[in-house]
């Protein structure tokens, strides 16, 4: 009995582990931990890849700092000490460069561990966030240039809400009509 259900929580163990693992992969998003002590670092498989470093890299906290874009660093840095020295935890999204030279945006997030009220670890995740990253810029530039047509347009421009309500025309209707909008 007592060797069948070891054995069932170890399969159920290595299930979980392997669940873990994918949805970190369909996620990008990995792990990390390092001692604040020995500044050792341990990574997931999803930070490697994510890295573009193989498993055999020997990771460092100097090491994962200078993954990210010169602008960047002094950011990492900052968050990374105030949650050594005073527990505050962290989250911030920051251009990266991985080993092999391509640019990414991650979002890394990291907090304390205490032990008999002294900080020994900090741990985190870090997600590549590059694809949700270029979405936005996508829209950003996409309604940089709809405002671009709609306020240096020689014809009249309307929006209407779903009542049939002017919510807003371009200057070309305030010409027409007299009067701006908000009158």
């Amino acid at each position: 009995g007592i060797l069948l259900a070891r054995k069932r929580a170890e399969e159920a163990l290595k299930r979980s582990e392997a669940l873990l693992k994918e949805t970190g992969k369909m996620a990008k998003v990995g792990g990390w931990e390092f001692d604040v002590e020995t500044l050792k670092q341990v990574w997931t498989e999803e930070t490697y890849r994510i890295h573009e470093v193989d498993m055999t890299y020997s990771p460092t906290v100097e090491k994962g700092i200078a993954f990210y874009a010169p602008a960047a660093r002094p950011i990492i840095e900052r968050a990374v000490q105030r949650t050594i020295e005073y527990g505050e935890p962290f989250g911030v999204e920051l251009e990266f460069i991985t080993a092999k030279g391509n640019h990414r945006w991650v979002h890394a997030i990291g907090k304390a561990h205490q032990e008999h009220g002294k900080i020994r670890r900090v741990s985190g995740t870090f997600q590549d966030v590059t694809e949700r990253k270029k979405a936005e810029e996508a829209v950003r530039q996409s309604e940089a240039r709809f405002r671009a047509v709609f306020e240096g347009s020689s014809i009249t421009i309307a929006l209407v809400n779903m009542k049939g309500r002017v919510i807003e025309w371009n200057h070309s209707g305030q010409l027409l009509f007299g009067y701006s909008l908000e009158e």
